[in-house]
């Protein structure tokens, strides 16, 4: 198991389902919780062969959350 930590300043909940989505074939399950200051996204088995997960998933948020602030 594997959790990345996102700011919920910097991230949109709508990004972060978008990659889960987009990166569902790369681990078990990707499941997503939040506090008031960030999200916690948990990867269950992530594949062992794409060792910069969580780095690309991070990546993708980023991008689909400034597509959707600048659209």
């Amino acid at each position: 198991m594997s959790v990345l930590q996102l700011h919920r300043s910097l991230y949109s909940a709508d990004a972060i389902q978008a990659a889960a989505a987009a990166y569902a074939e790369f681990a078990d399950a990707i499941t997503v919780t939040e506090s008031e200051v960030e999200y916690s996204v948990t990867f269950t088995a992530p594949d062992p062969d794409v060792p910069e997960l969580l780095d690309a998933f991070a990546n993708h948020v980023l991008f689909e959350t400034a597509a959707a602030r600048t659209a």
